[in-house]
């Protein structure tokens, strides 16, 4: 006579459902996006912090310029304008809508017309690159500045 087993129930395997391979699937598509976003991210920072410090680089060299050869020099030069180098790559200062005082003198023994309009001083430019496809890469576009007296 045999014994039968306490348990009547017949040995089945378990099916395994795969719920946690979806779930650790999902789990590495969430942080590969989250990773590429950061990247992303820092792509960007570096790009922008590249292009603030080449446009720092010519707002120093046009400072340079302004000392050197005052506004007068930049306006003289007008189109052909001052160069500056950045990174072994020169780029031509444009100098426009320069403006002179006007001046008005009069008054005893002053001979009229001692300052013409042509002699005096400027007072204000808009200083800018040319806008060329080197400078757009160079500064991330090309600009202007005003500089006024």
């Amino acid at each position: 006579m045999s014994v039968a087993p306490c348990n009547n129930r017949a040995v089945v395997p378990h099916r395994q459902r795969g719920d946690m391979l979806i779930e650790a699937l999902v789990g590495m598509l969430l942080m590969a996006v989250l990773g590429l976003g950061l990247t992303y991210a820092a792509s960007r920072t570096m790009t922008s912090q590249r292009y603030m410090n080449t446009q720092n680089l010519a707002v120093e060299q046009l400072r340079e310029k302004l000392q050197t050869t005052g506004l007068s020099g930049l306006c003289a030069a007008g189109t052909t304008g001052a160069s500056i180098q950045i990174g072994g790559q020169s780029s031509t200062l444009q100098a426009t809508n320069c403006t002179r005082a006007a001046v008005t003198i009069s008054g005893t023994g002053v001979p009229s017309g001692a300052i013409s309009s042509s002699n005096a001083p400027y007072i204000n430019a808009t200083v800018g690159t040319a806008a060329t496809d080197s400078n757009a890469a160079l500064f991330g576009g090309n600009g202007q500045v005003s500089v006024a007296q």
